[in-house]
């Protein structure tokens, strides 16, 4: 199985080659990864989910080379 990743702008656009921007991962997860934070999955919705609809934001940034 693959995985969609994807580096976006803040505004959610794909980033040219050695530009710098938001690492995401198109949902669904595999099984096991991290499905919510312990007691509360509306910060988890919040601080992963919520800012790229559609996809888990790793709140890593890189640029492609």
């Amino acid at each position: 199985m693959t995985y969609d990743i994807r580096i976006l702008d803040d505004a959610g656009h794909e980033v040219a080659d050695g530009t710098l921007g938001n690492i995401v991962v198109k949902l669904p997860l595999p099984p096991g990864c991290l499905p919510t934070l312990w007691g509360n999955g509306d910060r988890f919705k919040s601080a992963y989910l919520a800012e790229f609809p559609g996809s888990y934001k790793t709140a890593d940034a890189c640029y492609r080379d």
